[in-house]
């Protein structure tokens, strides 16, 4: 017994016997008839002019029942026949989609998403207050220009004081990081003005009760000192007490004679300022957010303008220039203040109480 599918199907010997094309059913032959496959050239053309009468019966139509006339053909009748393969049945015919050339998508060269020319995924800038979509070739033109309008009043790039890589700040992954703007507190104040209070990121309860616990203490500490001793030595021009409030600290490198470390802790003051960034992990971000939050380098980067200031305090104190060390100490109040407003935003009850701002002059 042999089958068919409605394709051509190959016979013993290398004859193709043409399929069933009425409906595609799975048939079987029920009457013999068709003669083996002619093995020479000269019984292949004889049987090229012979039919057979052969009877198929419908698998999927039950009353189907017809005499046809079939034709051997040969397939390669120059050719000595090849030995008989197994049979191979095709059971459903599936389509194959084959997109054209031209429809193809254009793949991004960049790494970005976007390609040189191609009309790509759209952008949300910010200008003002006003969201505008735009490419990516606009979105970097305009925020460029953005960066090099800041840079020329001063708060912009400053690779003197930050370094290339901002290796030189505190936090090096900061706002002026990604963005390369240093905004000001007045800046932050005036955008809040127009646009109203700026979004938390949701972090959980415990997770907030738990980094204001571990880092309020070290935090409260240096808010005294700054709006208490620190404050009152630049005013009374102890240029030698300013020096160890601002002791940065350095790392031991190896023991001395005594067999003591030579190490040098920061002083308190300092070590608040690595303490307000670290905080700002555990109440400005939580562990599903796949990168750091912008509020929460937005924090980092007014931490590192505070730790800056100090710097230029204790190069004023160097330099005994009274009015240099109180502007540094003003522009770094203001920071903080700015600081302290995000920070206590996710601050509720159940997680502490809030810090208080230093409202003091000098």
């Amino acid at each position: 017994v042999e089958e068919a599918t409605g394709v051509d199907e190959q016979l013993e010997g290398g004859a193709m016997l043409p399929g069933d094309h009425h409906s595609m059913a799975h048939a079987t032959r029920l009457s013999p008839g068709l003669p083996t496959a002619p093995t020479t050239a000269v019984a292949i053309a004889d049987a090229m002019a012979t039919t057979r009468k052969c009877t198929w019966k419908s698998e999927s139509h039950a009353t189907f029942d017809e005499q046809r006339e079939l034709r051997i053909v040969p397939i390669f009748p120059q050719l000595p026949l090849a030995p008989k393969l197994p049979a191979v049945r095709r059971r459903l015919l599936l389509p194959l989609f084959c997109a054209p050339l031209g429809t193809m998508p254009v793949f991004a060269q960049d790494g970005l998403g976007v390609a040189d020319g191609a009309v790509g995924d759209k952008f949300t800038f910010t200008s003002e207050g006003k969201a505008q979509q735009l490419t990516e070739i606009e979105a970097r033109s305009a925020l460029t220009k953005k960066v090099e309008a800041a840079t020329a009043a001063g708060k912009g790039l400053d690779a003197t004081r930050r370094g290339q890589f901002n290796e030189k700040a505190l936090f090096s992954e900061d706002f002026y990081f990604k963005y390369g703007l240093r905004p000001t507190p007045d800046d932050l104040r005036a955008k809040r003005e127009r646009e109203g209070q700026p979004d938390i990121p949701y972090s959980p309860v415990q997770r907030r009760y738990s980094g204001y616990k571990k880092f309020e203490p070290r935090i409260s500490e240096g808010l005294a000192l700054y709006g208490g001793g620190y404050r009152a030595a630049i005013q009374a021009g102890a240029w030698a007490e300013v020096a160890a409030l601002l002791e940065k600290g350095a790392r031991s490198s190896g023991n001395n004679a005594a067999g003591e470390g030579t190490g040098v802790a920061a002083s308190a003051l300092r070590s608040s300022c690595r303490a307000m960034g670290l905080f700002g992990n555990t109440v400005l971000q939580s562990e599903n957010d796949s990168a750091t939050t912008a509020v929460n380098l937005l924090t980092r980067h007014l931490v590192n303008e505070l730790y800056f200031s100090m710097d230029d305090v204790a190069a004023a104190a160097k330099a005994d220039d009274k009015a240099a060390a109180k502007a540094a100490w003003t522009r770094g109040r203001d920071y903080l203040n700015e600081y302290l407003f995000l920070v206590n935003l996710p601050i509720s009850s159940k997680v502490g109480d809030k810090f208080a701002p230093i409202d003091l002059n000098i």
